[in-house]
């Protein structure tokens, strides 16, 4: 694996994401957090008491292994959203992940936290690391081993900054920010502890193209669009957009950990995660349509068509997850855009992904 730095012309700021949640988060006045990667180690560290409360949630069996044949992860429903639409004859289909401890006993540690006054951005970071080692360890690795992690938990941001834009924990801001540096120094998605997979070489065509296409009006609100694909950042091609989508998904592990405390239920990475699941669809059918040249090319691009898969799968795990093992419950706004996600052209794209990965389709 090729270690880089991030090139200036990549890397989202904390400005970009900022901005984002001023524009999306209307209706949500919660935090969570976002995350990418490997192995794990321990530092241990408790604040003081009382704070937020959690709700009971029964807790479940969170096993999974990589290298399972092809069946569903244990922590997904049968016959529910995971299966429905992966095959389990493809990487999607057979991505597995050990999910967030959400039985863990962080209760001390988050509620000791919320009963501070004026928290340093050195204490938020303490207390993340302390609450990951123990129920997501995957997410310690990240802030750990991210060049952006500067040991008061920064990645290009502070505390007071995160504050500012509405969230009353930045949670979700440190995994994505530090998750971003640590994709792009070593030029690899750190989707779980199970998978790494690389960037793909070539970076393809500016994301904001997809705009143009007959399904952008389908979702005329939908949350990235004003952030992502109609402003500067559109001209970004495949690496951004899959690093978002990675980061969303690792907020959407960190949303399914703190589910269980009132105060920090937080949907709109929920959201954020779907809205880039079908944008990845809408690339491909774009890059057919319009850039046969370039759909040639992604087509022969293992890395391209391995990270394309692999997220799939580890989308529709965690949103399975969701309902089965919390009390987050799907809305229309959910379903807005699984709706928009199962036009038969945007299926049928995804599919000749896996038929060239050697896969048998579905």
């Amino acid at each position: 694996m090729r270690l880089m730095s991030p090139p200036k012309n990549i890397i989202l700021t904390s400005t970009l994401m900022a901005s984002f949640f001023l524009s999306a988060c209307g209706d949500d006045n919660d935090p969570t957090a976002h995350n990418s990667s490997g192995q794990n180690s321990s530092e241990k560290n408790s604040p003081p008491n009382q704070g937020i409360s959690s709700r009971e949630t029964e807790s479940s069996s969170n096993n999974a292994t990589s290298s399972a044949p092809a069946v569903p992860p244990n922590n997904t429903t049968a016959d529910g959203p995971f299966q429905a639409n992966t095959d389990p004859s493809c990487s999607d289909g057979r991505y597995t992940e050990e999910l967030p401890d959400v039985s863990a006993d962080i209760d001390h540690l988050i509620n000791d936290f919320y009963a501070l006054d004026n928290p340093t951005t050195e204490q938020m970071a303490q207390v993340q690391l302390d609450v990951f080692d123990i129920a997501y360890p995957h997410g310690a690795y990240i802030l750990r081993n991210s060049p952006g992690f500067d040991g008061a938990g920064r990645c290009d941001l502070t505390f007071s900054d995160v504050e500012k834009f509405g969230t009353t924990s930045p949670w979700n801001f440190a995994i994505h920010e530090c998750g971003h540096a640590l994709d792009f120094e070593r030029d690899t998605y750190f989707l779980s502890s199970n998978y790494e997979t690389p960037i793909p070489t070539n970076d393809y065509f500016g994301r904001g193209e997809i705009t143009k296409d007959r399904f952008h009006n389908d979702i005329p609100d939908a949350f990235a669009n004003s952030t992502y694909f109609e402003d500067s950042s559109a001209k970004q091609g495949i690496h951004t957009t899959y690093s978002e989508w990675s980061q969303y998904t690792h907020s959407v592990a960190v949303n399914y950990l703190l589910w269980r405390f009132p105060k920090l239920e937080y949907d709109f990475d929920t959201r954020a995660m779907l809205n880039f699941m079908w944008a990845a669809q809408r690339y491909w059918l774009w890059a057919k349509e319009q850039r046969p040249q370039d759909y040639t090319a992604m087509l022969n691009d293992e890395k391209l068509r391995e990270a394309t898969l692999l997220l799939w799968g580890q989308s529709w795990l965690y949103y399975d997850a969701l309902g089965k093992n919390t009390t987050w419950q799907e809305t229309d706004k959910h379903l807005q855009y699984i709706n928009a996600m199962k036009k038969p052209e945007l299926l049928a794209v995804l599919n000749e992904v896996r038929i060239k990965h050697g896969c048998i389709g579905l």
